[in-house]
């Protein structure tokens, strides 16, 4: 965890969220038949993994292949949406200099960010439009998101991996950034007729663990099915 506001570069990845899930389990198969190969002689106790690692991500595979389907409803379930500044009466918070209070700082930011969350349904529903929403899922907690958060990914190692829903956004329209114990992305959006404009603001930060390595961070911005 650095010390100060870092700006993440948004990537285009032209797969899908389904297209990079496959090419992860793909890869970590080829990593464990080439290990399975070559290790003759088993690992001791330098290697860099725990005891028991390698047999552990075979029957996490395994089960993956099994449980494909609900896998990825549950990434798009866990997906954090963008809240309209506007709408949702967020401000960016302040950050206080004492590690302490700025972990509290953040957790409360989130709290106010699910319960807008939480009225601005309430108010769609009082309009008899349940029936048309979208099925969103809210956390528990302001950090019930964690428990989801740590996936393996193509190296075989555990990553700190969280998913925004950014659909209709380009990636010169989103800013990521990281803070001590916070990731902020930001966007804008412009909507242009023959009469007027509007530019719009979106707002969404998270909790990041003091031990998430936040100056390794990577942002990649999926392609959006046309179905589902």
């Amino acid at each position: 965890m650095t010390g100060k506001e870092r700006q993440i570069v948004v990537h285009r990845d032209n797969r899908t969220l389904e297209q990079q899930h496959r090419d992860r389990i793909s890869s970590l198969e080829r990593r464990q038949a080439t290990r399975n190969s070559t290790d003759i002689v088993p690992r001791t106790g330098g290697d860099l993994f725990p005891r028991g690692w390698f047999q552990e991500l075979d029957r996490w595979m395994a089960e993956t292949q099994r449980s494909w389907y609900d896998d990825i409803r549950r990434m798009r379930e866990n997906m954090f949406s963008l809240l309209p500044l506007d709408e949702f009466d967020l401000q960016p918070p302040f950050w206080p200099a004492s590690p302490t209070d700025r972990v509290s700082s953040v957790i409360e930011q989130m709290e106010r960010q699910m319960e807008a969350m939480r009225r601005n349904m309430r108010q769609l529903m009082s309009r008899e439009m349940g029936s048309m929403l979208p099925n969103f899922r809210f956390h528990d907690g302001p950090l019930d998101f964690l428990k989801d958060a740590y996936q393996v990914g193509e190296d075989g190692k555990l990553h700190f991996i969280v998913r925004f829903d950014l659909q209709g956004f380009r990636p010169e329209d989103i800013r990521v950034t990281s803070t001590p114990n916070c990731l902020t992305v930001q966007a804008q959006k412009s909507t242009k007729t023959d009469n007027s404009s509007e530019e719009r603001q979106y707002y969404r930060m998270i909790y990041l663990p003091d031990k998430v390595e936040d100056d390794r961070f990577k942002c990649h911005l999926s392609n959006c099915p046309t179905h589902g």
